[in-house]
């Protein structure tokens, strides 16, 4: 009797939790396209878009509108099944996890990417290897130095076009 009830009381536990989840899944999938609708129709109504226009706005806001609405809809749906499974907490930590991850590694990314031209940069400040007014030749195309920043050097040519040229390209060339 007492494995009958064990098995009896896994299954019961099984369907309140599994199944609650479950069906409350479907019906938070069903009221955001229900959502979805109600906003495409409050949209439209409005004439968003045609309102939009005449501020010069030419992109389609209404379906964008739509669209944030229903993956809202979407996101709170999950996040509640997850809270009901007891799942929220580890997901949320594995999310930003995920997160601190991705930050961490466009940051490098971006020093890397910029770390050449301020060296570059600092070196050329304190050479005062390029000054405004100075003449120069980059790949081919003359100009006058018009400022020396600290990642880049613009540089105005004869028939007025401005080229930012950065620190690491000049000392490639040579």
């Amino acid at each position: 009797m007492a494995v009958y009830d064990f098995v009896f009381a896994g299954m019961a536990w099984f369907i309140e939790t599994i199944g609650v989840a479950i069906i409350s899944l479907f019906l938070g999938f069903i009221l955001a396209n229900g959502a979805a609708r109600l906003a495409q129709e409050v949209f439209a109504h409005a004439e968003v878009n045609r309102l939009l226009r005449k501020t010069g706005v030419m992109a389609d806001v209404e379906q964008f509108l739509v669209r944030l609405v229903r993956i809202s809809a979407y996101a709170v749906t999950c996040l509640l099944v997850l809270w009901h499974l007891g799942m929220l907490w580890y997901v949320t930590v594995a999310v930003l996890g995920l997160l601190i991850v991705f930050c961490v590694a466009e940051i490098l990314i971006n020093l890397l990417d910029i770390l050449p031209n301020v060296l570059f940069g600092l070196l050329v400040m304190r050479r005062r290897r390029y000054v405004a007014g100075q003449e120069v030749r980059v790949d081919g195309v003359a100009g006058r130095v018009r400022n020396v920043y600290l990642t880049e050097l613009t540089v105005s040519t004869p028939n007025g076009d401005m080229i930012s040229v950065p620190y690491w390209y000049l000392y490639r060339q040579k």
